[in-house]
């Protein structure tokens, strides 16, 4: 099964509320950051993740339409390569809100030499203050949209509810509200879950 939708934004930017929009519009499963099943790939596997390694994604995704959050947000171009007929979601945030979520629920979280690594992975250091962070983070953002040709890219806020997403993907607005999801309340069991299968 291909890819249909590719979500190449960082965390904390609603990529959890995209992954229950998708999988409400009929993309799913859709492979978030924090899935169970992601983090089964074991030690080996993340390391050749974070060394930006030759990873078989028709392997890793079997049985998924769609994924959001991290590694995909890292290896959008790679992806977008290998499923020439996806779609590309870039959710956005305000930068300095958007560093403030990361600071209050990730960051605080990721101390380990594993979390050192996923950091690098993500930001290109092991520990990024703010300035850091958000130049990482625009200019992942401003990267994604001069490489990707328009009419394969939705840049998107999920307060913008159904109506782009759903004109994007060519799907009927679902006539239930927009799922608006926050994990903040359980990010640190989640993160913690996530870390010790890396």
């Amino acid at each position: 099964m291909a890819l249909s939708v590719i979500g190449v934004g960082f965390g904390r930017t609603g990529t959890f509320s995209l992954k229950l929009a998708l999988e409400q519009l009929g993309f799913g499963p859709c492979c978030h950051g924090s899935d169970e099943r992601h983090f089964r790939q074991g030690a080996k596997f993340w390391q050749r993740v974070f060394n930006h390694e030759p990873i078989d994604w028709d392997e890793f995704f079997t049985g998924y339409r769609s994924t959001v959050d991290s590694p995909s947000c890292r290896f959008y171009w790679e992806l977008a390569e290998k499923y020439p007929q996806a779609r590309l979601v870039l959710t956005v945030r305000d930068a300095d809100s958007w560093f403030s979520s990361y600071e209050e629920t990730l960051l605080p979280m990721i101390a380990s030499s594993q979390g050192e690594q996923f950091c690098r992975f993500l930001f290109g250091e092991g520990r990024p203050d703010r300035a850091a962070a958000i130049r990482a983070f625009q200019r992942h953002n401003t990267e994604v949209r001069m490489r990707i040709p328009a009419h394969r890219l939705l840049v998107y806020e999920v307060g913008q509810g159904w109506a782009p997403l759903c004109k994007f993907l060519r799907v009927p607005i679902p006539e239930t509200p927009f799922p608006h999801s926050n994990l903040r309340k359980e990010f640190p069991e989640v993160v913690e879950g996530m870390l010790a299968r890396l």
